[in-house]
C-alpha cells in the first residue's frame, strides 16, 4: 500500500476543496435559480472545514412544504472523481430536537461511491426525494383476513315500525285482523290459531 507524502496529501486536499467549492456554488443555483428554488427552502449550506481531513463534506440542509431534509456529498481524498450522497428526512414538527431528531427516512445513492462529482446533478436528487416521498406502506400487508364464515354477523338496523325488536320478521298473516277486535292469538308453535 502506498503511502502519500505530505506534500501529495496536502495537494490533493487543495484539489478537493476546488471541488467541493465548485459543488457548493452548483448546490447554491438548485436552490435560487433551479427546480429546487420552485418547491424547497435552503436553510443551510456548509462544509466540514476540519483542515487536513481526507474525508469532508458538503451539508445542504432544506425544507418543502411537508418534511426538513439533510443532504450530505461526500467527498474522499484518496478518490476525487467520486462522491457519496446520503439524503435523511425529518418531521418538521421535531425540527427543535438536536439535529431535527431521528429521521424518518434516508436515502443512500452512495453505491460504493461510484456517483460521479459531475453527475451529480438536481434532476438526480430530486427525482430520488421523490422516490423516498412516494414511497409508501400498504396498512392492509400486516392486516389477518379472517375467513367470512367465521366473521361476526354484522349489526342489524334499527328496527322498523312494526317489526320486532330481535330484528326478525314476523310471519305473514293468512287472514285479515277482525276490526275492532284484537289480532289473532298466536299458538305456542308461532302459528296462527284460528276463531
Amino acid at each position: 500500500m502506498k503511502i502519500k507524502l505530505f506534500e501529495e496529501f496536502m495537494q490533493d486536499g487543495s484539489e478537493m476543496n476546488k471541488i467541493m467549492n465548485k459543488e457548493i456554488e452548483r448546490i447554491s443555483y438548485w436552490f435560487q435559480n433551479g427546480s429546487f428554488s420552485l418547491s424547497s427552502t435552503p436553510i443551510e449550506l456548509s462544509k466540514s472545514t476540519t483542515p487536513n481531513a481526507s474525508t469532508r463534506s458538503i451539508i445542504t440542509k432544506f425544507a418543502d412544504s411537508e418534511f426538513f431534509y439533510h443532504m450530505y456529498v461526500i467527498f474522499h481524498i484518496e478518490d476525487l472523481e467520486n462522491c457519496e450522497v446520503i439524503i435523511k428526512k425529518y418531521d418538521p414538527s421535531k425540527i427543535d430536537e438536536l439535529n431535527g431528531g431521528e429521521p424518518i427516512d434516508h436515502i443512500d445513492l452512495t453505491n460504493d461511491k461510484q456517483i460521479k462529482v459531475n453527475d451529480l446533478k438536481e434532476d438526480l436528487i430530486m427525482k430520488e426525494i421523490d422516490k423516498m416521498n412516494n414511497k409508501k406502506e400498504n396498512p392492509d400487508d400486516n392486516k389477518i383476513e379472517v375467513p367470512k364464515e367465521k366473521q361476526p354477523p354484522q349489526a342489524q338496523a334499527p328496527a322498523a315500525q312494526g317489526t320486532p325488536p330481535t330484528g326478525e320478521v314476523p310471519p305473514p298473516q293468512t287472514q285479515a285482523p277482525v276490526q275492532g277486535g284484537s289480532p289473532p292469538a298466536q299458538n305456542q308453535a308461532g302459528g296462527q290459531t284460528t276463531l
